[in-house]
């Protein structure tokens, strides 16, 4: 009965955060069609847009990390000469990012360690955030007026449509 309710509660969750990434989807595309009647949106088009991202990479993340039932505890891990390639077909975008070197203590699963999941899913957090910094600081924004939001919603709905399928199967 447990892991029955666990799987309610995914599929819930699930479904909560699609709802969400097309909530965002349909803002932008309300703010364009402002911005095609000739209010100065740009702002607003840019930060939902990156909001919008932010919650579709989060989604995907809670679709690649699985449960373990081996324990772990790894007292010293260290990341260096960390390369990030941020490339992207329909946007035309590539790029390759330097990431400064980390340090981690204790991470793992058991209860003397601090949980792998969650340092994960902040250390790829502040990896988007100092990405997407360092792209805003490279005109993003002209590329973000020129993009497809049409095709940009498409590829999002068939993402998420296809992955909840996958949960639901």
């Amino acid at each position: 009965a447990e892991a029955h309710l666990r799987g309610i509660k995914k599929r819930k969750i699930w479904t909560e955060a699609w709802a969400a990434v097309n909530d965002g989807v349909e803002e932008v595309e309300v703010l364009l069609e402002f911005k095609e009647m000739g209010e100065d949106v740009d702002a607003e088009i840019e930060t939902k847009y990156l909001e919008t991202l932010a919650k579709l990479e989060d989604l995907e993340f809670k679709n690649t990390v699985s449960q373990s039932s081996k324990y772990f505890n790894i007292k010293n891990l260290d990341a260096k000469n960390i390369n990030l390639a941020v490339l992207s077909s329909d946007f035309d975008f590539e790029k390759t990012f330097t990431i400064n070197d980390m340090n981690f203590k204790d991470i793992g699963n058991t209860k003397d360690s601090k949980n792998y999941k969650d340092i994960l899913k902040k250390v790829f957090k502040d990896m988007v955030v100092d990405v997407r910094e360092k792209i805003m600081s490279n005109n993003l924004l002209d590329a973000v007026k020129n993009l497809d939001i049409k095709q940009i919603e498409d590829t999002v709905k068939d993402k998420l449509k296809n992955k909840l399928k996958g949960l639901i199967n």
